[in-house]
């Protein structure tokens, strides 16, 4: 950590006769997954089974430090799949060998203390997430509490707190399979005082040999967050018994950042002198130069002579004679001279290789056009607009505006009565006037400059409206469309007469489909909605229906054959209602979630109380799906993200469903009346579900149950839910002389 005091118990390479190497700072690497900077010195392992977790290697990054973004360290994040791990190669020269004594230094830091996380050394070479046998030497976090392990069990020693940095010291005696282990949140050497375990055994079963692997693994479990990350930073290690601090010596800090982008082409690089070793908070006096090493074919500089700088200060700079060069990645280095020490003397402090990228010669977007939503119901929507604003830094561009076909036959739009593109130095606009169906589609962007050509992603213009209505007004058709149902008895096959009947007697809007729930059901054939493809209602969208049921069962449905595509909302036995949404791929498959209880703040809650009851959902893939009964919503969950939907095999079910093993086997009939089943191509507002509730029920939703005084609602019914009122408080004063005195309340 580079503003700090830490480890390094030498800057010229010794501290008396004690040889410290740095096993690494992190400061070289690219921020991003390890698996994609560390160039393998970092690897990942996976949850448990022992495999390399190509699936998710995003829980263990090269990333800023919480507390100083000049800074980088790395990360292991717990998640709730369960386990994740990673071990980092430690060298021959800085191993801790067997039959020797070495010593372990290293920082770690958390933003929280609802964490289960170990770390130490192994001499197993490629250990396995899940194998906690592996660890020679072995320190774990435990919700706030510090433990190491000691042959057969771990011993709590201390306690940590959140957002501090501490470091720690792990003395191994490899001959005697022996560890002691100093701990401390102040950035100075430790002492006696600092030990929390002394001698503590290896742990029980683990594989003798050389210490050249750091190791370390974040496991998911009960009152544990995920998400948490546990930060490691400056790892060293050195020969014997040192319980020094160490200080970085090179230079840091540099601009333009390690990683930066878009560098224009005239900058000036800086960085910080190397600091202090006997006064950490100083640039060190004894740097008299800087050797600057500069190239863009690879960071390898055997062969490049440096740029010498002399030191004066804190901070030095320099600008490269001529202007660099475009779409180039360069590489750089700063070298610390001490007291006039040569280029590559063992006395010269090598400094970590940085890189950043220069301006691009074609045209660079810096935001994306977005997705256009109009409103499908409005007959003179305004303007549908997309818009790139991009730079251009070489010379000035051309943009094309154009909607995808298939990336052959796309349409280039021009400026007229429909399309109006503006054009300026650094953005363009698109506006589509009075967007229709017609119009839905992608659109996207070329920008041009006689350097070459910029294409922006495609951004969507959809149309939100109804995708299909069926009012059950004694028939089974689709109000928005042509997917019309077939009424038929599941339980019969023959029956003329088969499928749901019609009532419209208390109806909640005329006339409404009645189901015995023995087999009756409405079959809307395979091209019903929801369905695969461009907003067709599968990737987003919302089901909204009243329904007055008498048996838990299916209100809409269809599933192709096997794990693959389907749709599912239903109602269930314990008033609850569930969906499920799911596409082909391995990534998040299944969009699924079932309610809490109906409305878990109403006393005695129930679907099957003879009312009508509005029950719905929304969705939206990588986003949310919600589930809402009688206006209110009543439960949510992360949504999953699908590779893609299918066309269905067969016909979309209102009021049955198909099972597993055969998907033409149709069972979960539902019973009792259905009304005014809506499908939409967009999410539809909670409020606006609420509003629905209230105007056609006549009672009122509660959008905060846990509103100020509800612990006053006594009576906390249908008639006076979600409200304080003069009944609550007549409950309130016929007990508000009791009391829980001994032996009376006087």
């Amino acid at each position: 950590m580079r503003e700090k005091i830490f480890v390094m118990m030498l800057l010229l390479g010794l501290i008396g006769s004690v040889q410290a190497v740095l096993v690494d700072d992190f400061e070289s690497y690219l921020p991003g997954v390890i698996t994609q900077v560390t160039g393998g010195k970092w690897v990942p392992v996976f949850g448990g089974v022992g495999t390399d977790p190509g699936a998710d290697s995003t829980v263990r990054q090269i990333a800023a430090d919480p507390t100083n973004p000049m800074n980088q360290v790395i990360y292991v994040e717990t998640n709730n799949a369960g386990q994740y791990g990673m071990y980092g190669v430690i060298p021959a020269e800085a191993a801790i060998k067997d039959n020797t004594v070495g010593t372990l230094f290293l920082q770690f830091y958390v933003t929280t203390t609802a964490l289960d996380e170990s770390f130490g050394l192994t001499s197993i070479d490629a250990p396995t997430s899940g194998g906690f046998g592996n660890f020679n030497c072995q320190v774990a976090l435990v919700r706030g509490n510090l433990l190491v392990r000691n042959g057969g069990s771990s011993t709590t020693v201390g306690t940590f707190q959140a957002n501090t940095w501490y470091y720690i010291w792990i003395v191994v005696n490899n001959t005697a399979n022996t560890y002691s282990v100093y701990i401390k949140n102040t950035p100075s050497d430790a002492t006696a005082a600092d030990r929390v375990a002394q001698d503590f055994a290896f742990r029980s079963g683990s594989t003798d040999g050389d210490l050249d692997r750091f190791y370390t693994i974040a496991n998911y479990g009960s009152n544990i967050t995920s998400g948490t990350r546990l930060h490691f930073d400056n790892i060293v290690t050195s020969p014997g018994q040192n319980l020094s601090i160490y200080v970085p010596g090179s230079a840091y800090n540099p601009y333009p950042a390690n990683g930066a982008t878009q560098v224009p082409l005239d900058v000036t690089l800086s960085w910080n002198t190397g600091m202090d070793p006997s006064n950490p908070s100083q640039f060190n006096p004894n740097i008299t130069r800087h050797y600057l090493y500069l190239r863009y074919t690879e960071p390898n500089f055997l062969d490049v002579t440096p740029i010498v700088i002399p030191a004066a200060g804190a901070t030095a700079s320099y600008t490269p004679p001529l202007p660099l060069e475009a779409d180039r990645t360069y590489y750089w280095r700063v070298d610390e001279s001490i007291l006039d020490s040569s280029p590559r003397d063992p006395n010269t402090i090598t400094g970590p290789v940085w890189r950043f990228n220069t301006i691009p010669a074609v045209p660079f977007i810096e935001v994306q056009p977005m997705e256009a939503r109009v409103d499908g119901s409005n007959p003179t929507p305004p303007a549908a607009e997309f818009t790139v604003v991009y730079r251009s830094e070489l010379s000035p561009a051309n943009s094309t505006w154009k909607k995808y076909v298939d990336g052959v036959n796309d349409v280039e739009l021009t400026s007229g009565s429909k399309y109006t593109i503006v054009h300026t130095d650094t953005t363009s606009t698109l506006l589509i006037h009075n967007p229709g169906l017609d119009d839905q589609g992608w659109y996207y962007c070329e920008l041009k400059n006689p350097e070459g050509t910029r294409v922006t992603e495609r951004a969507a213009l959809i149309v939100n409206r109804v995708l299909a209505q069926y009012d059950f007004e004694n028939n089974f058709n689709d109000m928005m469309g042509e997917n019309h149902g077939v009424g038929k008895d599941y339980a019969d096959p023959n029956n003329p007469l088969a499928g749901p009947t019609f009532d419209s007697v208390d109806g909640i809007d005329g006339a409404y489909g009645v189901f015995n729930g023995l087999g009756e059901y409405v079959d809307l054939g395979s091209s019903a909605y929801p369905k695969a493809g461009f907003t067709n209602g599968m990737a987003e969208g919302t089901i909204l229906c009243w329904v007055k049921p008498t048996q838990a069962g299916t209100v809409l449905l269809n599933y192709n054959d096997g794990a693959t595509t389907g749709f599912g909302f239903s109602v269930n036995a314990s008033s609850n209602a569930r969906l499920n949404i799911r596409g082909e791929g391995l990534q998040q498959e299944y969009q699924e979630i079932g309610t809490a209880e109906g409305r878990p703040g109403m006393t005695g809650f129930s679907l099957y109380d003879g009312r009508w009851h509005l029950v719905g959902a929304t969705w939206k893939e990588g986003d949310t799906l919600r589930i809402y009964v009688d206006g209110e919503q009543v439960a949510s969950v992360t949504a999953g993200k699908p590779d893609q939907y299918l066309p269905w095999q067969y016909g979309v079910l209102i009021g049955a469903s198909r099972t597993s093993d055969n998907r033409t086997v149709l069972t979960n009939f539902f019973g009792g009346a259905v009304d005014n089943l809506r499908v939409y191509n967009y999410v539809v507002s909670g409020t606006t579900i609420a509003q629905e509730y209230a105007d056609k029920s006549g009672f009122r939703p509660c959008l905060t149950p846990s509103f100020d005084g509800n612990a006053y609602n006594f009576d906390n019914t249908i008639d006076s839910y979600c409200r304080v009122d003069l009944v609550d408080f007549a409950i309130f004063a016929q007990n508000w002389l009791a009391c829980g005195l001994y032996p009376d309340c006087q």
